[in-house]
């Protein structure tokens, strides 16, 4: 029996007392009603009775206790100990890519639970997209199917196998470790994942252009690592944050633009001395390196006048 029979159990146990205190309320009356009609009339008020209790049933189990059963408050209420819904990100050591995270979304289907997820490469960028097809939850252990969707089969690893063992004896699990395969790669990948717990990160792990920093976080505290740069950053970055903790302006690189290089970052980062920049550049190519070295003196009209040196 896994924790989610309860919700089959309290549906159908509160069905049941809801009809019986309908019966119970409105018996009386619908006896003292049919008993001053017809028998026909009231074998007919009758019957419309018990169509009316057939439909409150069939309204509160396939409408009113689905809808209810959505709240995640209510769930969580219902679960206890055993409530794994959520959003998780997942360390992936061992595999043949090397180290991965993996996004696993656990979502409430009606009496029960779907999974879906997807690994992201060091960069970040989704690599493979899976959802679980087939699972058996025998708490605190979740065995599941798995089928890669973004894999044509060609090589041999669209399906795969996998087990998760979420934490025991805490108000609500927050870890899970455990190990998925795919079929036809022979090895197995150890997986250990985090729950998320903030809504913040939740919904920054939604958009394009703040999930980085939630991945790596994690990606930090799973690897003990810093998170790898990503393709095409700019070197100037770290430049630029100084700078802007001192200046406390906005740069450019926090609105997603890279910024121009100025002659004096160029001066900055060039140990050259300024003299012997000049000196080098005026030998370089010039015609007149060898050329005898010559004044300007003014004249009475506040023109300039060559003289020769030799004549001093």
């Amino acid at each position: 029996m896994t924790p989610y029979t309860r919700f089959d159990r309290i549906s159908s146990g509160a069905s049941v007392a809801i009809l019986l205190a309908l019966v119970g309320l409105g018996a009386p009356r619908l006896v003292a009603f049919s008993s001053a009609l017809s028998p026909r009339e009231g074998a007919m008020a009758v019957i419309g009775a018990l169509a009316v209790l057939a439909l409150t049933w069939i309204c509160l189990r396939g409408l009113v206790f689905p809808v209810l059963f959505r709240l995640s408050s209510v769930r969580r209420m219902v679960l206890g100990k055993q409530y794994v819904e959520g959003t998780w990100l997942a360390a992936e050591r061992g595999g043949a890519k090397g180290a991965r995270l993996a996004v696993v979304n656990i979502r409430p289907a009606r009496y029960g639970f779907t999974v879906t997820g997807h690994t992201l490469t060091p960069d970040f960028e989704v690599e493979s997209n899976s959802r679980v097809e087939h699972f058996a939850l025998d708490w605190p252990v979740l065995s599941y199917k798995m089928r890669n969707a973004l894999s044509d089969g060609t090589d041999g690893q669209s399906e795969g196998i996998g087990e998760l063992q979420f934490d025991e004896n805490v108000a609500m699990p927050l870890r899970f470790t455990g190990f998925s395969e795919l079929l036809g790669a022979g090895r197995r990948v150890r997986i250990e994942g985090a729950k998320l717990t903030r809504w913040r990160d939740v919904r920054s792990l939604r958009k394009l252009d703040a999930r980085r920093d939630v991945l790596g976080r994690y990606w930090q505290q799973f690897y003990n690592t810093p998170a790898p740069a990503p393709l095409g950053a700019n070197p100037f970055a770290e430049d630029l944050t100084k700078r802007k903790k001192k200046t406390g302006k906005v740069d450019g690189a926090d609105k997603g633009i890279v910024p121009r290089r100025r002659a004096s970052d160029w001066r900055e980062t060039d140990d050259t001395p300024a003299t012997d920049r000049i000196r080098a550049k005026s030998k370089i190519g010039s015609k007149f390196s060898k050329a005898e070295a010559v004044s300007l003196t003014g004249d009475k009209d506040g023109g300039a006048a060559k003289k020769d040196k030799s004549a001093d």
